[in-house]
């Protein structure tokens, strides 16, 4: 066996293998050492060699790592959405008040006999706190910096100050609820109700644990990359306006709103949705400050509960205890399944409000190109699979509370979100559409004319990617990307149920064969030996031919996948 007379480094760039050695070690020996680096260095979470030029990249770790970041983000948009719905809320009772106000003046100058009660203005003072605004900036700061990716461990220490904060704020606010509810007519709280304000602060401690470790595990997520990495991964591709991005992420606000038709009203449409994304978080906690208030909200409903009690317990009076006692539990479950049922009612109007707001950023491809003149990026699959269902996030409780806000359940969707920071998204459109489904925009050709159509969009486009499918158009378009040499600029993806099976691997092999001229046997039989990390698309990555591998391929890795490959692109690579 004649191999050159090169030293054999690891990613690292420590020598594994001295020119000596590589010349006279038997075959085996030397197969068997780059065999072990490249595991050792596919166990570091980088780029590996397989087979020749061949390498391979492991999606799942960033797709880990944004994960742990986001959930992160989500606890902030929550603190967020929650402030600035109250003070929506206070300014609509002090409307309120000046409205009914207003009318009790008018009433009485038209002599009906009504006098005019005095204007309340307590409202303002809720206004005027500045607790409220502290940990809105608090909030926004922290989203800041976890939406860089940046390695900051004082974040974790602000994010506990805030959460105990808001422990203790509550702990006040349960003590007023106590003076406003549970005082008697001598002014004393009744004995055994003292103790609602820590029954409430002992449901919120849990909960802000829970939001104090995730923050944790945010900080250890962004830790483990190198600065390239992270800025492969931040929110904010352009370095140029990084604090309006994040403002506008926070408020649940995309990337694509500015080719909306009338920017203000759609952008009030996903901040509301926003809001109702955290349904979830206002179900669960309610529901436990309820539990825990039911001393004082019974004392409300029926002032002498605590006379009926006694009276249960000594015997006296059955008949009439229980009459009394069922009538504040049917009064408690009311309220109870009033408060369960508000959240169901906001989510769903904020289903339609997502619905309006995309309708109005609906576009066709020569609309969008005409408002933005930028290199689109093309997006190309099959008809039959036209929009490319993903597969949602395996459950959890965190995630249940708080990963509600936009949820990008298509490829389509998907590439609209983070080609729109590049570039007009755009695609062909299956003429049998009823209407363009919201996402990438679409433009619509005859059979004769989209060969044409295809050819000008792969010449002007930044980037291109390409969902694979057994179809004689991906069959051409393929070919016209290796003819034209578009490669470079050009993702190639498996659909969700293609990874790691038998025909994923077929047409990953296929497509590799037919752009980079390879044996496709020799091919397929590499990517079926990948059983562990099976691969779900390749690229080019300066030149060489790339494997893009993960465990299960789910939201967050296409998304990972995408915002890696837009942002190595030459033109497009952020400041590192």
């Amino acid at each position: 066996m004649a191999l050159a007379a090169e030293a054999i480094f690891d990613l690292d760039g420590n020598r594994q293998l001295e020119p000596a050695e590589a010349v006279s070690a038997p075959k085996s020996d030397l197969i068997a050492r780059i065999q072990g680096l490249s595991l050792a260095n596919r166990a570091l979470g980088g780029a590996c060699m397989l087979a020749d030029d061949f390498s391979s990249f492991d999606i799942g770790r960033l797709e880990k790592s944004y994960s742990a970041v986001l959930f992160a983000r989500r606890i902030c948009q929550l603190y967020v959405f929650m402030l600035l719905f109250e003070l929506l809320l206070n300014f609509f009772g002090v409307g309120m008040e000046f409205l009914r106000f207003g009318l009790e003046h008018a009433a009485y100058a038209l002599k009906t006999g009504a006098t005019p009660t005095p204007l309340d203005l307590s409202g303002l003072k809720t206004l005027g706190d500045p607790r409220p605004l502290i940990i809105l900036i608090t909030a926004w700061l922290v989203y800041y910096i976890y939406s860089d990716f940046r390695k900051a461990w004082w974040v974790v220490p602000v994010c506990a100050f805030a959460l105990i904060a808001n422990v203790y704020l509550g702990y006040l606010d349960a003590l007023e609820y106590d003076a406003d509810w549970a005082v008697t007519g001598s002014g004393t709280i009744p004995k055994g109700l003292e103790i609602t304000p820590y029954m409430y602060v002992a449901g919120l401690i849990p909960l802000h644990l829970l939001f104090l470790m995730i923050a944790v595990w945010g900080q250890q997520a962004t830790h483990s990359h190198d600065h390239s990495e992270r800025r492969l991964l931040t929110e904010y591709h352009s370095v140029n306006r990084p604090w309006v991005d994040a403002t506008r992420s926070l408020l649940n606000i995309p990337e694509a709103i500015k080719y909306a038709k009338g920017r203000v009203w759609p952008s009030l449409l996903m901040f509301f949705a926003g809001v109702a994304n955290f349904m979830n978080f206002w179900r669960a906690s309610v529901v436990f400050v309820f539990v825990c208030m039911i001393p004082p909200i019974s004392y409300s409903l029926f002032p002498n509960i605590d006379l009926a009690i006694k009276a249960l317990l000594e015997l006296r009076q059955l008949k009439q205890v229980a009459f009394d006692l069922s009538i504040v539990a049917f009064l408690l479950c009311f309220y109870l399944l009033l408060v369960m049922i508000i959240p169901w009612v906001i989510a769903i109007a904020a289903r339609y409000a997502v619905r309006a707001a995309e309708r109005r950023m609906r576009n066709s491809l020569e609309d969008i190109q005409h408002k933005d003149k930028r290199a689109p990026v093309l997006f190309l699959r099959s008809f039959l699979n036209d929009q490319v269902p993903l597969v949602r996030q395996r459950r959890s409780l965190k995630q249940w509370m708080l990963d509600g806000a936009g949820s990008l359940d298509t490829l389509d969707m998907m590439i609209l979100a983070e080609g729109t920071r590049i570039g007009p998204t755009v695609a062909l459109g299956n003429p049998d559409d009823p209407a363009p489904p919201y996402g990438v925009a679409r433009g619509y050709f005859d059979h004769d004319d989209w060969q044409n159509a295809v050819m000008g969009l792969c010449a002007k486009s930044a980037a291109i990617v390409l969902v694979l499918d057994e179809t004689e158009g991906l069959e051409w378009e393929i070919g016209h990307i290796a003819a034209k040499k578009h490669l470079a600029k050009t993702l190639f993806l498996l659909a969700p149920e293609d990874v790691g099976t038998p025909r994923g691997h077929q047409l990953l092999g296929h497509a590799i064969g037919k752009s980079l001229d390879r044996d496709l046997d020799e091919t397929i039989g590499m990517l079926a030996e990948q059983s562990d990390q099976p691969a779900m698309g390749f690229m080019l990555d300066a030149g060489t031919p790339q494997l893009l591998t993960v465990e299960r391929a789910k939201q967050y890795s296409y998304l990972t996948a995408i915002r890696r490959f837009l942002r190595l692109l030459p033109d497009q690579r952020p400041n590192m």
